[in-house]
């Protein structure tokens, strides 16, 4: 009987916001992608859902002790639309994450309130200016 319900319960509990992916990272930007003047380590969220999604509830990491690091933006992400977050400090727009990505490699996920994983993406060493996704 228990697994009868916890297969409902789990896609229940996933819901809409299952649908936002980890597309692409770089995790040394040298000239590739600019943000302004400068080009710091980026990631790429993707929606390939039919409906818009609402990303408030929703945090970056590197650190899987410390899924709740930084909150996206409290904005909707298109249907079938892209959302480009850059490493750095200044995070007037609410597109800044406030920690670095390895270029030797590590996981980012990508996690709801409750710290349950939506997503992850393994990346490995990168070169300069080249990105995994």
């Amino acid at each position: 009987m228990r697994s009868r319900w916890t297969f409902p319960l789990l896609v229940l509990a996933t819901g809409a916001i299952g649908q936002v992916r980890i597309n692409e990272a770089c995790s040394k930007n040298v000239v590739g992608t600019a943000d302004g003047d400068d080009f710091p380590d980026w990631i790429e969220l993707h929606n390939p859902g039919s409906d818009a999604i609402d990303l408030a509830g929703l945090f970056l990491s590197d650190d899987p002790t410390l899924p709740l690091k930084w909150a996206l933006p409290v904005e909707q992400l298109a249907a079938g639309g892209y959302l480009l977050l850059f490493e750095g400090n200044d995070n007037d727009d609410g597109h800044h994450f406030d920690f670095k990505l390895s270029q030797e490699g590590e996981t980012i996920y990508l996690v709801n309130s409750g710290a349950v994983i939506m997503d992850s993406l393994p990346m490995p060493f990168l070169r300069a200016d080249h990105s995994f996704g």
